[in-house]
């Protein structure tokens, strides 16, 4: 890995960012989670010319058939560059903090400053304004790499002291289990990750916007399921975040195709029929635990006994 100091302006970062030349990686961010109050105090930061930490932008290079495809993966700095890219955009005005203090929460101080920019969206700045807001310069750390796996490490190491929580710091792990995971709780901003309808008829989960909760419970119960398909004897696993990083890290090679991946979808598909009528109540993440860990009876094609 390779990386570079860079700077460049946000008029240059909103180009790239609208004309789809940057972009964050859906596999592994989590989507947008900044609330507009957060985005309208980024804004406010730069105006006062506050300086931003280092943003991490990985340049990606992929030849298809013949063809080069090259641009710019966020690997650090998705929701600041989101919120840059709407302001210009003209998505909201920002805060008066002389009015507005009530949600714009400033130091007193800062409200009895100068602030040209108070309640302003971007194109009702005066021109002078606008033009020295593009032309601000922010730091960037320019990465590198040909190994993806690589990525995604520096990406987790990024976000350790982050408000990501423990699914989605495992949705940017390498290996077999997270890819398994992915498809079985469903990722549904990226086509090939729907997830199974387990947890969307039995539970009314919305994989799409529950912050890898869904993700999580599949993770839980695939740990659960592995360990019964290794015997009777083995002892029920802990499924607490920390044993559950160890269940991606320690199946690295694990093969979604696989024969212990099918007997979990299968088990699964077994559940759906059995609790899918719509006749139910929602279940709930516990009660679907415990489900899954109870001795059902045999259901053809597989018994989740064997399990």
């Amino acid at each position: 890995m390779k990386t570079s100091h860079q700077e460049k302006t946000i008029k240059d970062l909103v180009d790239l960012f609208k004309n789809d030349v940057m972009k964050a990686n859906p596999e592994y961010q989590r989507g947008i989670v900044w609330s507009e109050a957060q985005q309208k105090r980024l804004i406010d930061s730069l105006m006062r010319g506050y300086m931003l930490p280092l943003f991490y932008l990985h340049e990606r290079k992929k030849e298809t058939a013949g063809y080069v495809n090259q641009g710019l993966e966020i690997i650090d700095g998705q929701q600041r560059l989101t919120a840059i890219n709407r302001y210009v955009e003209g998505a909201f005005r920002l805060f008066d903090p002389s009015t507005e203090n009530d949600k714009a929460r400033f130091p007193r101080y800062l409200t009895k400053k100068n602030c040209p920019w108070a309640g302003k969206s971007f194109d009702e700045l005066s021109p002078d304004k606008q033009e020295e807001f593009k032309s601000l310069k922010l730091s960037i750390a320019m990465i590198e790499c040909d190994d993806t796996n690589e990525v995604r490490d520096l990406f987790i190491r990024l976000q350790a002291g982050s408000a990501l929580n423990p699914q989605e710091r495992r949705d940017a792990m390498p290996g077999g289990m997270n890819d398994f995971i992915l498809k079985l709780g469903g990722k549904p901003q990226i086509d090939r990750y729907p997830g199974h309808d387990f947890f969307k008829v039995v539970m009314r989960a919305n994989p799409g916007s529950d912050r890898g909760r869904t993700r999580q419970l599949a993770a839980q119960i695939t740990s659960l399921l592995l360990a019964q398909r290794k015997g009777a004897g083995v002892a029920p696993p802990d499924i607490r975040a920390a044993e559950i990083d160890q269940l991606y890290y320690g199946n690295l090679d694990f093969n979604p195709l696989g024969d212990n991946a099918r007997r979990i979808r299968e088990t699964f598909d077994i559940l759906l029929r059995l609790l899918g009528d719509g006749k139910r109540p929602k279940l709930r993440a516990h009660d679907a635990i415990c489900v899954f860990h109870s001795k059902l009876p045999t259901v053809p094609p597989v018994s989740y006994r064997s399990f």
